[in-house]
């Protein structure tokens, strides 16, 4: 804070000897104050005006030696006492803090906070680490030369995606404020900016939404003694195509058919998928989508629901369940990773994951898939960096929590490639069929 110190008693009353000698001055409660910034000597300084009564006695402290008085022998007249202006020159000791008032930065702007900076930490962690680490990073790895792909990857993630997030956690703590209100302050033109970046995240939110749906759609099913999508028998979703025992690559079609080959051969888990849960069989495009199918209705209510729950008091509530949904895929991904590297064929999944074919850094397509994995896994750009940063104290730590972010992230998309590749290479030696013709079947829908 700036060091503004009390106004200045110059002596006895106005014309008198005295009043003209700076050798003995006093503190005393000024009348009236006004503030304006001047800079002597190149120096931060803050120059205070104060209206001094004039007491009878001059006993009192001297001044600071880092503090320059000048003080004006005019007299004039306050409630019929004579009085004199003391100008006083005081240093600032932290013009950052004296900036930070004058903006309204610290709690009393009436913005809540993070009860923890762990809560704000994890929270920023749990959004990073998300299906696009889960899910699309081994599907680009596989795409695009195995390890290879870490080259143009990690390169995207230190020179793109990190000084972008640093400067998204930086824009929200400073100002405290969403997406759309700090790009309103920093210029109005800007506001655009937010806006798309909310947009972009309402979008988002509603096909993640449906994936937790159909997550909850198979948790619940899998509650039974037998899997539902194990064989084709009895099953009113499985078609003509549906065949429990496709163990190799000649049981994709049938050769006695006149005019070639037949069409392909279905999986029951691909049968339930596509005619059970999402009703496929029942419509021929958009134009005949038909009726939304009830089950998937009540679990997309549910994922809204358990958002609600978890959001309705703010970081209060949040920052309590991001100890767990944050910290769970880390677990899990590792108790699959313990399990799959002891299967049958798992080692072959790796290799092929961790396969150095450094030809494909010359094509241009790797580069621009590593830079929209980078910023798409870090969830740069929505928005929502801005609006948990907003929520942290004004001098909270936010380098470390950058950094620590960051590497979380490249963690998770590295350990869930280990993972995916590990079952890859188990359902390859399981069918009899090469791991890029199982990648490409089980990926496709990225």
């Amino acid at each position: 804070m700036e060091n503004r110190v009390a106004p200045l008693d110059v002596g006895t009353q106005a014309g008198s000897p005295q009043s003209d000698s700076l050798s003995s001055p006093t503190l005393s409660s000024p009348t009236s104050t006004a503030t304006e910034e001047t800079s002597p000597g190149g120096n931060s300084y803050i120059l205070i005006q104060d209206e001094l009564t004039l007491p009878r006695s001059t006993s009192g402290e001297d001044i600071r030696p880092e503090q320059i008085a000048l003080l004006l022998n005019s007299a004039s007249v306050s409630n019929g006492k004579p009085a004199h202006i003391a100008h006083v020159l005081v240093p600032r000791e932290n013009p950052e803090e004296e900036s930070l008032v004058k903006h309204g930065k610290e709690a009393g702007d009436g913005r809540e906070t993070w009860t923890s900076g762990m809560d704000f930490l994890l929270s920023i962690i749990g959004y990073a680490v998300d299906l696009a680490a889960v899910w699309r990073f081994p599907y680009y790895a596989y795409k695009n030369g195995g390890g290879a792909f870490l080259i143009p990857y990690f390169i995207m993630l230190v020179i793109g995606a990190t000084p972008l997030l640093y400067l998204e956690l930086l824009i929200g703590q400073y100002h405290r404020q969403g997406p759309i209100s700090v790009w309103t302050r920093i210029s109005p033109i800007f506001q655009g900016i937010g806006f798309c970046a909310v947009m972009v995240s309402f979008y988002t939110s509603f096909y993640y939404n449906n994936i937790l749906a159909w997550s909850f759609f198979y948790f619940f099913a899998s509650m039974s003694s037998e899997l539902p999508w194990s064989d084709c028998a009895n099953r009113t979703w499985a078609s003509a195509l549906c065949d429990a025992n496709i163990n190799n690559s000649a049981g994709h079609y049938n050769g006695n058919i006149s005019g070639g080959l037949a069409p392909a051969l279905r999986s029951p888990a691909q049968d339930y998928f596509d005619n059970y849960v999402l009703g496929l069989e029942e419509t021929s495009g958009f134009d005949s989508l038909g009726w939304p199918r009830w089950q998937l209705v009540l679990c997309l209510a549910l994922a809204y629901l358990i958002l609600f729950l978890a959001l309705f008091k703010g970081v209060k509530s949040s920052g309590k369940v991001v100890w767990v949904t944050a910290i769970a895929p880390y677990i899990i991904l590792l108790i699959l990773l313990i399990r799959g590297v002891f299967l049958p064929g798992a080692t072959d999944g790796l290799k092929f994951y961790l396969n150095l074919d450094l030809r494909r850094l010359g094509d241009t397509q790797v580069w621009i898939d590593a830079a929209v994995q980078v910023f798409y896994s870090i969830g740069a750009g929505f928005g929502v960096h801005l609006a948990l940063s907003s929520y942290n104290s004004f001098h909270h730590p936010t380098t470390r929590d950058c950094l620590i972010t960051v590497g979380a992230n490249a963690a998770a998309n590295l350990l869930s490639g280990f993972v995916v590749f590990a079952y890859l290479g188990y359902m390859s030696a399981k069918q009899n069929v090469g791991i890029e013709q199982v990648a490409k079947n089980g990926i496709d829908g990225l």
